[in-house]
């Protein structure tokens, strides 16, 4: 099984860039680390699970992958590639024994640098909810067992958010 998930505080460039700062020079670490190394890590692996017809890959991200966030335009333009790719491999892989899911977080998560340093972003209004490493894992074990689903969101405070911020355009 393969699981990818790079900690956002790790992120090279700009994390935090509007939609009009959205240049090559600020999503290219981006869809690197976001995009390109899951496709590298997928190709290295994927042969040897379909061949023995059993395995899985399981990539975890931001919300901002599905759900527009205006302040984090880059990040979202990459996570929705790789979030493309997946449903794509989720889809192709069928029923070859092979599995590929993506987690999308919308929530800080408990004790990481973010949650300990007090930088987590709001959504709209409200501090984002606090998920624990533990629930995660949980919700990557039971994508991963279960195979029912090529995504699962967790804080989906994140949708609401999103369709606030369409309704007021």
């Amino acid at each position: 099984m393969l699981e990818y998930s790079p900690p956002p505080g790790r992120v090279p460039g700009r994390l935090f860039t509007d939609p009009f700062e959205v240049d090559v020079a600020a999503i290219t670490p981006l869809l690197e680390l976001y995009l390109l190394t899951p496709i590298t890590l997928a190709g290295r692996v994927l042969p040897g699970m379909r061949e023995r017809r059993h395995g899985g890959l399981l990539f975890s991200m931001g919300a901002a992958a599905k759900y527009p966030i205006e302040r984090l335009a880059v990040a979202g333009i990459a996570l929705s590639g790789l979030r493309s790719y997946v449903h794509t491999l989720n889809s192709a892989l069928g029923k070859t024994g092979v599995y590929a899911g993506a987690l999308l977080i919308g929530a800080t998560i408990e004790n990481s640098q973010t949650h300990r340093s007090g930088t987590a972003p709001a959504i709209g209004e409200r501090p984002q909810a606090i998920v624990s490493a533990g629930d995660l894992a949980d919700h990557l074990w039971d994508m991963y067992t279960k195979r029912d689903r090529a995504e699962d969101v967790v804080a989906p405070a994140c949708a609401r958010a999103a369709s606030r911020e369409e309704g007021t355009r």
